[in-house]
């Protein structure tokens, strides 16, 4: 085998590969907002069975005479969407209202017992129903800080649908997606931040992964 061949390799697995798992559900957090050196923010709740992350953006290419196959500069973004589906075992009040986008009040003993949160649905969305961000907050195997991913302007759009069974408990699948700021509405790119930790790896080990890809580059360099 010629020796320019045998400096490529043959998995993508380096001795720096188990520091970038990402492990576990992580946690879901409402408003989260970094101030005076620390995390703000309001749990979601508990979940069982995980949490989905969707990121996606609908290329298009132009069609331009001539051209008879996909060119390189011809895409162009038609569409954006930045989704957070959380399977939701902590059924607060909170939660159902966000769900349905509703509105709460506590019972005055008039038209319903006290000791009630009264949770009703709306005819409409008002600005109130959007969230500062929700933000999936979840662990890195090569790090003591966690992997964030905050979808600004959330909206709950799932809806409520519960089913309850004997000897189970019941889960909610509460949808949550991004929106722009109503402000930048020509802008496509998803309204999405991603905080990723920088991780343990030595200087070392950095430059034995790159002495690896040395020979898999074009010029060889």
């Amino acid at each position: 085998m010629s020796e320019a061949f045998t400096t490529l390799p043959k998995t993508g697995y380096t001795r720096n590969t188990p520091r970038s798992f990402v492990l576990n559900a992580g946690a879901v957090i409402k408003n989260l907002v970094w101030s005076g050196g620390q995390w703000r923010g309001e749990r979601l709740g508990a979940t069982s069975g995980g949490n989905s992350l969707t990121l996606t953006q609908e290329i298009e290419q132009i069609e331009v005479d001539g051209v008879f196959g996909g060119a390189r500069g011809l895409d162009i973004i038609t569409e954006s969407e930045a989704s957070l589906t959380c399977n939701v075992i902590e059924l607060t009040a909170e939660n159902i209202r966000t769900a349905i986008r509703g509105r709460s009040f506590a019972s005055n003993g008039t038209n319903y017992p006290t000791g009630y949160t009264v949770i009703e649905p709306k005819g409409q969305i008002e600005d109130s129903d959007y969230l500062q961000n929700i933000a999936y907050v979840g662990s890195v195997a090569g790090s003591d800080r966690p992997i964030i991913v905050i979808l600004h302007n959330a909206i709950c759009t799932s809806g409520l649908e519960l089913e309850n069974t004997d000897g189970e408990k019941g889960t909610v699948e509460m949808v949550f997606e991004g929106r722009v700021d109503a402000e930048n509405v020509e802008n496509q790119a998803l309204p999405v931040t991603i905080l990723y930790p920088t991780l343990n790896i030595t200087a070392a080990a950095a430059q034995i992964q790159v002495n690896a890809l040395k020979g898999a580059t074009p010029n060889g360099n």
